[in-house]
């Protein structure tokens, strides 16, 4: 099913929320669960005359990722695309208005790609960016001599460079028709040593840890850190210190199984105690959020 995903201004919400924000298949329903309420919508399409117009992705969960990559204080907009679709990064010109600038400054794959996120992850001081992609279903299967996960480093003129092979994150999909569904991407430094690590959620096959070298490559930990011994639906992580113990841990929602909290043993491994926490829930979880919701800090 063809998903879209759309640009909304709040026009009327209590208690008031962010001004711009956005929605990916849940706008489509937003109205009618609001009338049912008796409630007005509270959203208004401004996407086309903001230079942000529906698009259908064609991917099942396809992610966007939002960030200041330029430094101009405004908020830009990175969305994954369908094969055969270019990814597209709208520049926020100010005043909520953008600018599609992917095959400018070199982000304008071809290649499914279904998650996105940004990070600095050579502490150069700009944002880079990290691509998760698969082929599921894919006619043809997976394009041989490509990478499903794709590492753009920023360069000094705001321009991106793929450097994915040259950091060790090349990952084919073994060339062929695929069970690996890419899930959600998570960074931060697992290690302790300043710099973002990464965990790869994927579903139905063992999940992905790789370690920050601090020189610009990275390390495969998958098997050696604990994290990637199963095959289970790895889909959102997200990256905390849990217990308060100065070391960041991982919780991950899990499709169709139980869910995970790798708990940091600051040697690099990790153990799950899930069931210990009461978090080992199975109902299907894919996305995660994560703050302190009765402020007790």
């Amino acid at each position: 099913m063809a998903q879209e995903s759309r640009l909304f201004k709040v026009k009327q919400c209590r208690p008031l929320a962010f001004p711009w924000v956005l929605v990916s298949l849940v706008a489509q329903l937003l109205p009618t669960a609001l009338l049912a309420l008796g409630l007005p919508p509270a959203f208004v399409d401004v996407g086309a005359s903001r230079g942000v117009g529906p698009y259908s992705s064609g991917v099942m969960g396809g992610g966007v990722a939002l960030a200041d990559y330029d430094g101009d204080g405004d908020l830009d907009l990175f969305v994954p695309n369908r094969e055969g679709v270019a990814d597209q990064l709208y520049r926020n010109l100010g005043g909520a208005s953008f600018e599609e600038i992917a095959w400018e400054v070199g982000l304008a794959s071809l290649q499914r790609s279904r998650s996105a996120l940004f990070l600095d992850y050579d502490g150069d001081g700009d944002l880079d960016l990290l691509v998760a992609g698969d082929c599921y279903q894919l006619p043809g299967g997976c394009v041989a001599g490509t990478s499903l996960l794709r590492l753009y480093r920023q360069d000094a003129d705001g321009a991106f460079t793929d450097v994915t092979d040259e950091c060790g994150l090349f990952d084919d999909g073994g060339g062929h028709d695929t069970r690996e569904h890419r899930g959600g991407i998570a960074a931060g430094d697992l290690d302790n040593d300043g710099y973002p690590d990464l965990f790869v959620g994927m579903w139905v096959e063992e999940a992905s840890l790789f370690f920050n070298n601090g020189d610009g490559s990275f390390t495969d930990a998958s098997g050696t850190s604990g994290v990637g011994l199963d095959k289970r639906g790895h889909w959102q992580a997200v990256i905390h210190d849990f217990d308060g113990d100065g070391w960041n841990d991982i919780f991950v929602a899990v499709d169709f199984n139980q869910n995970r909290l790798w708990m940091n043993r600051r040697d690099r491994t990790f153990e799950d105690r899930a069931p210990e926490a009461g978090v080992d829930s199975a109902w299907n979880e894919m996305g995660i959020a994560l703050g302190d919701y009765d402020n007790d800090g």
